[in-house]
């Protein structure tokens, strides 16, 4: 099983920075409690060990091994400006074909870097983009949320995604509000027995098939 720890709020008051120091000590457990839910998850990454992923890694490996290679920056962030614009889309058409150039902009990325000994990359980014997505959804409907955070959806966005530095935050967070902007009932199969990926899920997404709720 998957667990967590983290000050109780009075240390939170004392040491964290900003205004509303109990607001963001709930959101942050909003996140990390949502990673207990995603045991099979943890269990796929502890697993990749076996295919040379190093075991001091974190969700922020992609950032830091691959930042500074030619190109890779860039494209990552053409895939976040994509992204972003899906959630916002006017229509279900549109986002929908945003959401195809964005996977098509990631796939030609990962084909390009995620080769040789870094192949074990592809998997790990996909499980990573899952595990911090989901936390970071969980977050945002906690802060929109009348009975949670009962912030405005433009103020909780921003407060969720910060500086948007993290990438697995930030771009964890579009895809799944990507799939919300197409009507996809993805918990069931995130939090279920096959605990589905993001990508798995956006890829099944962009098909004409995919279920609408």
């Amino acid at each position: 099983s998957m667990a967590f720890v983290m000050a109780l709020p009075p240390i939170w008051v004392e040491q964290a920075k900003g205004n509303d120091r109990v607001l963001l000590a709930t959101a942050v457990f909003m996140h990390e409690f949502t990673h207990t839910q995603s045991a099979g998850l943890g269990r796929r990454v502890e697993a990749l060990g076996k295919k040379g992923l190093p075991s001091d890694v974190d969700d922020d490996v992609i950032q830091s091994r691959f930042a500074s290679r030619p190109g890779f920056s860039a494209a990552y962030k053409r895939e976040q400006q994509l992204l972003w614009e899906a959630t916002a889309a006017p229509d279900v058409k549109d986002a929908r074909a945003l959401a195809k150039r964005a996977l098509r902009v990631m796939d030609n990325r990962r084909a390009r870097y995620f080769k040789g000994q870094d192949a074990v990359y592809a998997e790990a980014e996909d499980l990573f983009l899952t595990l911090e997505g989901t936390g970071q959804y969980a977050l945002y409907r906690w802060l929109t949320d009348p009975k949670g955070g009962a912030m405005a959806k433009p103020e909780a966005l921003a407060f969720a995604r910060r500086d948007g530095k993290r990438w697995s935050q930030d771009q964890g967070l579009a895809l799944y509000l990507v799939l919300d902007r197409l009507w996809v009932d993805w918990p069931p199969a995130a939090f279920g027995p096959k605990q589905q990926t993001v990508l798995e899920a956006l890829r099944a997404a962009v098909e004409p098939t995919v279920v609408k709720r």
